[in-house]
């Protein structure tokens, strides 16, 4: 929440992603919902057509593989799911 806010306070476009129960939530933070699951990264590409800039994942796993491509620079994608980035990135 507090990385929405801050991200939002600069004048940043959020993107979140979740399941669609967690819609509202999402976008009471003051991000763009984006459903979770297979084709992520498309649906994230589709709302996003500037490209994105920075990835900050809680989850990890499929969902952060799947986004984790859509980042030109590495160090801008965070994790609190246990691997460093340049282990989700596809080779």
């Amino acid at each position: 929440m507090v990385a929405v806010h801050l991200a939002r306070h600069f004048g940043l476009r959020v993107v979140g992603t979740s399941s669609e129960a967690k819609k509202d939530f999402v976008e009471s933070l003051g991000a763009v919902h984006v459903p979770s699951g297979p084709g992520v990264a498309e649906r994230v590409r589709a709302a996003a057509p500037d490209g994105i800039d920075a990835v900050y994942d809680l989850v990890g796993g499929d969902g952060l593989r799947s986004v984790a491509q859509l980042v030109t620079d590495q160090k801008r994608l965070i994790s609190a799911g246990g691997k460093p980035p340049s282990a989700v990135v596809p080779r």
